[in-house]
């Protein structure tokens, strides 16, 4: 006896989902990573992807889940804090992690 494909594709489907909400960042961690990205990130994001800013938006608010946007926005985060650091280097003041 074959199992019905209708079957099959409800679990597959749940599977699909459950891993999808293991995958995914919590409203929390968006928000932290959101917070940390710099001024005009929208269109920063938008030349490094080559995505709409509805679909970064998405993304960045947890609506879709976009690998793509989530490294796109680390590596923005990774290079302004490359920058500051080397200013503060230039300027000798200490480094502050909370600014």
């Amino acid at each position: 006896m074959s199992i019905p494909k209708v079957s099959i594709f409800f679990h597959f489907s749940y599977i699909n989902v459950s891993l999808y909400f293991l995958i995914m960042m919590t409203k929390t961690e968006l928000e932290k990573l959101r917070a940390r990205l710099p001024r005009g990130y929208y269109s920063k994001l938008m030349k490094k992807t080559h995505l709409s800013k509805t679909t970064i938006y998405y993304a960045l608010n947890g609506i879709r889940e976009n690998d793509q946007v989530l490294e796109a926005a680390a590596r923005l985060i990774q290079e302004r804090e490359q920058i500051k650091s080397e200013i503060l280097d230039i300027i000798h003041l200490p480094n502050s992690s909370n600014q």
